[in-house]
């Protein structure tokens, strides 16, 4: 074995990621006495899941997380070589694997940051459009009461599409956008693999709640129940892609998932289906189609089995995530309930009105979102005060757009208004200004919060939302009260705004904690008592942030 007796050699250099192809982000661990590997193997590395070469089989194996004591500064005993190849569906590290995977060690070029810019957006406008143009022709296909169960069915699907990558792909972004293909693949197996059994879980509960409940909504949450491990695994794939610097791949799998859906969907309108529950298995069942393609175009399938792992290696990102997800959304809810319990029906509406009005400038953002992360966490040479010129200049991007586009309504002819939204649009263009302010104030956020995700700071983008959250609930009823329709707006002005300058304090002084760990990392100069006895794990802080 020439070729891993001289990539596993020993080497006095700092850390080397390429040599040990783990996953990155965790305390460090030496690695076991060379006997345990039929070759020479010395320095530290993270722990988590680490491919081991078992001389005796010629195969790679993942052994699991619990592996005893950690040994530190100092060499373990002996390990026997005698663990069994793990199959995962991975093509790892071999020229052997089966076709369809990426078996080099060198990270592909994967196009020009524009490209890559350009693709992520034409993918979310494929993905929210036809989520869009779906509840569009199922509205105009069945009864008010079936769209309403349809309704029901979606917003639950809504609500946990964004746990899911909370807890399952958000690290893939964050912490793997610039690791060789060896090392992401296992990650994108397990990230995969989590949100394919956050999908069974949700499946399971969301089924039998629909099974108990009976009727048309809960006909609609029975076949939810059926197609959400579909539809949650297909997101997935699209955040690998993202991470991975391939978001023409994602745009291709959306594109797939359309057209089978809305062939699917045509074939339910011509045959006179109009029940949602049929929809909603024509859509799932899509997804499904797509989901298979991903394991196609990825060159490995998820792996359940790694979801424990994963989630407790990764709780520095996908606890904080969740949680802060958890907050924001539960926030939202709230004040929008409490407007509606307050007797200010019309005013939900209204707002709801603005939503889709202003909806273009979600999908830019979301856009972009998908796009930064992964970029700026793989651009390691920035300095902090670029860092925080480019958090600038994402969120001008996004805030202009959704000034200029929100404009457009506001000079909008009233018979065009009307034909758009019923009666609900005088009130809704009564508000429609106002409203514009107050989306600038969660878009002037964007730009810091992804520059803070790519440095692995979840913990950071917690407490900032953590601020937010009570506002959320606080100032509308307050403005509600003094205002009414037009005070509520003020209320969530005056949330957002308040918010915005925490969010440019803490993306400085996290870029220039990160500049300054850095320069500490190349001189090999030690970084102090909290950090003695770890292992650098990564230039730019993208692992635990604590």
């Amino acid at each position: 074995m020439p070729e891993v007796t001289a990539a596993l050699s020993p080497r006095p250099e700092q850390f080397d990621r390429e040599r040990t192809q783990v996953i990155r982000g965790l305390r460090g661990r030496r690695i076991p006495a060379v006997e345990a590997f039929g070759t020479a193997l010395d320095g530290p590395t993270p722990e988590g899941l680490l491919p081991l070469w078992g001389p005796a089989t010629g195969e790679w194996l993942i052994p699991p997380i619990g592996r005893g004591e950690i040994h530190r500064g100092r060499e373990a005993p002996a390990v026997p070589d005698c663990g069994e190849p793990v199959d995962y569906g991975l093509t790892i590290l071999d020229d052997g694997g089966p076709a369809g995977g990426r078996h080099h060690d060198e990270r592909p070029t994967r196009g020009s940051s524009r490209s890559r810019a350009i693709w992520t957006l034409v993918d979310q406008v494929l993905s929210s459009g036809t989520n869009a143009v779906m509840s569009f022709v199922i509205a105009h296909s069945v009864s008010k009461s079936e769209f309403g169960a349809f309704a029901v069915a979606f917003a639950i699907f809504s609500l946990m599409i964004g746990f899911s990558k909370a807890v399952g792909t958000a690290p893939l972004g964050m912490k793997f956008s610039d690791v060789p293909p060896r090392v992401f693949r296992v990650a994108g197996a397990a990230g995969t693999g989590t949100a394919l059994v956050i999908g069974l879980v949700c499946g399971v509960v969301t089924l039998a709640v629909g099974a108990a409940m009976g009727g048309s909504v809960g006909a609609s949450l029975v076949a939810m129940g059926l197609v959400f491990p579909t539809l949650l695994l297909q997101d997935a794939w699209r955040q690998v892609f993202f991470a991975e610097g391939r978001p023409a791949a994602a745009a291709a799998n959306d594109g797939i998932w359309a057209i089978v859906q809305f062939a699917a969907i045509y074939a339910l309108i011509v045959r006179d289906v109009s029940t949602s529950w049929a929809m909603l298995l024509a859509w799932g069942g899509a997804a499904a189609v797509a989901a298979m393609l991903g394991v196609t175009q990825a060159g490995f399938k998820p792996a359940p089995s790694l979801v424990r792992q994963w989630v407790v290696e990764h709780r520095d990102v996908n606890g904080y995530m969740s949680a802060e997800y958890l907050t924001v959304q539960g926030a939202q809810q709230a004040s929008t309930l409490l407007l509606g319990t307050l007797g200010a029906i019309d005013l939900v509406g209204a707002l709801r009105g603005v939503q889709t009005l202003l909806g273009p400038t979600t999908i830019l953002a979301v856009g972009i979102v998908s796009w930064a992360i992964p970029e700026f966490s793989r651009r390691k040479d920035l300095s902090a005060a670029a860092r925080v010129r480019a958090a600038y200049a994402l969120s001008a991007v996004i805030v202009a757009a959704g000034a200029a586009w929100g404009t457009i309504f506001l000079v909008l002819p009233t018979s065009i208004g009307h034909s758009l939204l019923g009666q609900t649009w005088e009130q809704t263009h009564d508000l429609l200004a106002l409203s514009i302010v107050q989306q600038a104030g969660p878009a002037a956020t964007v730009g810091p919060a992804c520059m803070l995700y790519a440095l692995g700071k979840a913990k950071l983008t917690f407490r900032a939302n953590a601020v937010l959250a009570p506002q959320l609930v606080v100032y509308p009823i307050v403005g509600l009260e003094i205002g009414g329709g037009t005070g509520a707006v003020c209320g969530y002005i005056l949330a957002f705004w308040v918010t915005v300058p925490i969010w440019f304090i803490l993306v400085r002084r996290a870029a220039r904690e990160v500049e300054r760990d850095t320069a500490i990392a190349l001189s090999g100069e030690p970084a102090g008592p909290a950090v003695q006895g770890r292992v650098p794990e990564h230039p730019t802080g993208t692992g635990n942030d604590q």
